[in-house]
Order: structure tokens, then sequence, then C-alpha cells
């Protein structure tokens, strides 16, 4: 009676048991809806424009007006600064354009010497030589005081027009480095 029992307990023991399915988990629900979303970015590099132009003075003087507001729109042509052109009023016509007293009295010199020159070489009591030497020397003496009539004469209306400083192209104006009253100095 024993290994009946035994074996009843044995196989009652093997038997295979399921194992319960796993509890289900509770979810909630959410209902979709439509929204307009609005995606922002941020960017740490700085940005550049197509056409990047640095804007300097041709003339120097005192800035008179800062026409235009940093960050905005510009046209082309329009004004942007303006440097006080009283000076630059003041010495068109004067001094700097005239030659100085020694390349002038250079050229009273040789038109002299070739005035006595010629008279001496029709009597022939020079040489021909130098004779050419003085005009050759009174026409080197002539175009340096022409040369420095005009290449010192300043012309009023390219230099005035210097002491304004115009937009060159259309696009959106970044920071000025001057300030009213400050002094600029051509490049």
């Amino acid at each position: 009676m024993l290994v009946p029992c035994l074996l009843l307990a044995v196989g009652v023991g093997c038997s295979k048991k399921e194992a319960p399915p796993p509890p289900r988990r509770k979810c909630r629900q959410r209902q979709s809806c439509k929204r307009t979303c609005r995606f922002t970015s941020s960017w740490s590099a700085p940005h550049l424009g197509s056409q990047d132009i640095e804007i300097r003075a041709r003339v120097e003087g005192y800035l008179a007006s800062v026409n235009f507001t940093e960050g905005s729109f510009v046209k082309k042509g329009q004004l942007l600064y303006k440097i006080d052109p009283q000076p630059h009023a003041s010495s068109i016509g004067s001094s700097p354009g005239q030659p100085s007293d020694c390349c002038e009295r250079r050229l009273d010199k040789t038109n002299n010497d070739v005035n006595a020159l010629q008279t001496l070489a029709e009597q022939q009591a020079v040489s021909q030589q130098e004779l050419d030497n003085a005009v050759s020397a009174q026409q080197a003496a002539q175009s340096q005081v022409y040369g420095l009539r005009c290449s010192r004469l300043p012309r009023p209306n390219s230099i005035l027009a210097y002491t304004t400083i115009t937009s060159p192209v259309d696009g959106l104006i970044g920071t000025t480095q001057k300030k009213v009253g400050s002094l600029g100095r051509a490049r």
C-alpha cells in the first residue's frame, strides 16, 4: 500500500501545470488633437551676407553725422556718414596746389640761361651743345612746375564729394565703429 501511494504522489508531483497568464497592464488612452506647432532655432555662429562691404573714408576729418540706424535696411546711394567739409573747403585753391619756390626759381634760372646762350650762340661764342643742354634743362624745369601744379591741385568737386559716404549696395547695415565727433582717417 505504501508503494501505490508513493507512485501516486510522484505522479501528481510530476504532472505539468500551466502557469497563469501575466496580469494585464492598465494604460491610459489619450485622444489626438490638431495643434499648430512652431519650431524655432538659434544659431551660435555669426551670419554673413552675400556681400560684406567695408566702408572707409577717403578723406580725413571729424564725423559730423551718422545717418542710419544699426541693423536697418539701407538702399544703394543712401547717405550713411557725413564728414565735416569745412577743412577741405578752406584748403581748396591754397598753397598745396602751388609749386614750391625752388622749382619756380629753377625755371627762372633756366629761362635766363637759354636767353643768354642763344645770344652767345648767334655770335658763335658758345658751342651748340651748351645751348642744347640749357634748352633741355629749361624744358625739364617747365615740366616739373607743370607736373606739380597738376598733381597737387585739389579738385574741389572730388574732395568735397568724399566728405559724404553713401551705401554702395542695398542691404542690411551692421554696426558702426565710429560715432559723431570722432576723427576718421583715410587709409
